[in-house]
């Protein structure tokens, strides 16, 4: 068999293979992001002969012991090394897994495969090269899941198995590591069936530790499943909103969600993953029996906290992450308080609701709807509830609006010296504009002096 070579990338020099993921591609039809290419010889000459011929320059990256030299053309990225083990059968048989165990000669583009490559591309199959490709680099570990989720391939049993024995050796790997394939994993649109696996080989758990406790924590009458299972349901709920938004939320909140970049999906479903791990450390049993998870909250916060400093993620995705976890029962706590009229949150509340949550509302209303779906039980009006409080976002918080008042017309109308008190005057006003009491400058104006009037003579007057 052979595939169409890039002119640009055709070489007259047998030595030279294009190897790995992006023979895989162009045999798959697609076109690589970047290309790798094993020279049986001076990896360092050709690397030059290549640039020169293409007008940019070698950059060599790594230890001298493992150099790589990388070109950049235009919109292709190569990376020359030295062939593995002296010839190129050697060399592929030392890579991860037989779809990325593939190479082509540069000068007529003939494949080789020594590992049934091809036929594992067939049958949309990820299977491990060797038994020793997980001793080798643990990081491969996660990789299986993240190529099995981005190209829609399953994994095969026996590596499935090697999976599921080598999983304690991911703790040694760097967090980054784990986390660039990880974050790959999690934003596929379809990634529930490779979570699922990654929990039953026992590798979500060595990635996340605190997930080990959640199996067969019991919960109350409102769930149906345990903390595991809840959350794997709720995960699963997640990417059927993601992929049916409109069948949950109004426009425009459906379409802000099928929107939402890749990177963030990533990270909405680690907090889902990681959103009820602290109940196993703070459960408690009533007289009755019943289950309990007082502070349960917090203690996810911080497990999260952990887990994104352990992983590395960028200082936004940390803040997006914790704030999703420490704030995802406040829905359900509005939903609560609003039981006894209809579900009709009580315009304050709705009010500190909206402004405390600012710009993350949208996506803390699309966690708690697949929270609340995974949980297993009737609806009670919750579904409905959260989509009004969508809509309300929407109608009060977007565009965000300017302030009503700010501190300066607060102490020259009311004669009130800086103090704390200035702020705290201004959120309520916030409070009261969410909630729809007052709309303009003269009605706040109005409700600042009500205010006043009522309250303590705690600030101190010019």
């Amino acid at each position: 068999m052979k595939v169409e070579i890039p002119p640009y990338l055709c070489s007259a020099d047998p030595q030279a293979y294009l190897v790995g993921g992006s023979v895989r591609d162009l045999v798959r039809g697609a076109t690589p992001k970047d290309y790798d290419i094993a020279v049986l010889g001076d990896a360092v000459a050709y690397a030059g002969r290549l640039a020169t011929r293409l007008g940019t320059r070698v950059i060599p990256l790594g230890e001298p012991s493992h150099r790589i030299f990388r070109l950049v053309a235009g919109p292709a990225c190569i990376d020359i090394s030295p062939a593995k083990g002296g010839d190129i059968q050697a060399d592929l048989q030392r890579r991860d897994f037989t779809i990325n165990a593939l190479a082509c000669n540069l000068c007529d583009g003939r494949i080789v495969d020594t590992t049934g490559g091809l036929d594992d591309l067939s049958r949309h199959t990820v299977r491990m090269v060797s038994p020793t490709v997980f001793q080798d680099d643990p990081a491969r570990l996660v990789r299986a899941y993240r190529m099995a989720a981005t190209l829609d391939f399953q994994i095969e049993p026996t590596t499935l198995r090697a999976i599921g024995g080598h999983a304690a050796a991911i703790e040694a790997v760097a967090g980054e590591r784990v986390w660039s394939e990880l974050r790959v994993v999690l934003a596929a649109p379809r990634s529930h069936g490779h979570i699922l696996s990654m929990s039953q080989t026992g590798l979500l758990s060595a990635i996340l530790p605190p997930l080990a406790l959640a199996r067969g924590c019991r919960q109350n009458r409102h769930h149906a499943y345990d903390v595991l299972d809840h959350t794997l349901h709720a995960y699963a709920a997640m990417e059927k909103v993601f992929v049916r938004a409109e069948d949950y939320f109004d426009p425009p909140a459906d379409q802000l969600i099928k929107d939402t970049e890749i990177g963030v999906r990533a990270v909405l479903k680690l907090a889902l993953l990681l959103h009820d791990a602290g109940k196993p450390a703070r459960r408690t049993v009533d007289a009755s029996g019943t289950p309990h998870f007082y502070g349960h909250v917090g203690k996810s916060a911080q497990i999260a906290l952990d887990a994104g400093l352990r992983l590395k993620l960028s200082g936004n995705e940390r803040r997006q992450l914790i704030f999703i976890v420490q704030n995802h029962q406040r829905p359900l706590s509005l939903f609560l308080s609003g039981q006894s009229t209809a579900h009709a949150v009580p315009p304050r509340a709705l009010g500190r609701f909206l402004r405390h949550c600012g710009g993350h509302t949208p996506y803390l209303l699309l966690h708690a709807m697949a929270d609340h779906m995974g949980k297993g039980v009737q609806d009670s009006g919750m579904t409905d509830f959260l989509r009004k409080l969508m809509a309300a976002y929407f109608e009060k918080q977007v565009p965000p609006q300017k302030p009503l008042l700010n501190g300066q017309d607060i102490m020259n109308t009311f004669g009130i010296s800086p103090s704390a008190k200035i702020g705290d005057v201004l959120r309520r006003v916030e409070e009261a504009r969410l909630s729809g009491t007052i709309d303009n400058r003269q009605q706040a104006m109005a409700w600042v002096a009500a205010y006043l009037a009522a309250e303590p003579k705690t600030a101190k007057r010019r």
